[in-house]
C-alpha cells in the first residue's frame, strides 16, 4: 500500500525555518523539533504523538495526520 521512504536528517545543518527558533525554547525533544522543522521547510504533513509537540506544530501551522488507535 504505501512506498517506504526514509529521510535523514542533522538539525543541526538545516537552514533555521519559519518558527524554528522558536521551537529550540519549548524545551520539546529534538525528534519532535526535527520533525516540526521539516515538515515547515516541506510545507507538508507531520505525524507526531506527542500532545505537547502536537499543539506547538498546530501553532506554528504544522498540517498533522490525525492518530487512531
Amino acid at each position: 500500500m504505501f512506498e517506504e521512504r526514509v529521510i535523514e536528517t542533522d538539525s543541526r545543518a538545516m537552514p533555521l525555518s519559519k518558527g524554528e527558533d522558536t521551537l529550540y525554547s519549548t524545551g520539546l525533544h529534538a525528534g519532535e523539533i526535527s520533525v516540526i522543522s521539516l515538515a515547515l521547510a516541506l510545507n507538508t504533513a507531520a505525524i507526531i504523538d506527542d500532545k505537547r509537540s502536537r499543539q506547538v506544530a498546530r501553532i506554528l501551522g504544522v498540517r498533522l495526520w490525525e492518530l487512531r488507535e
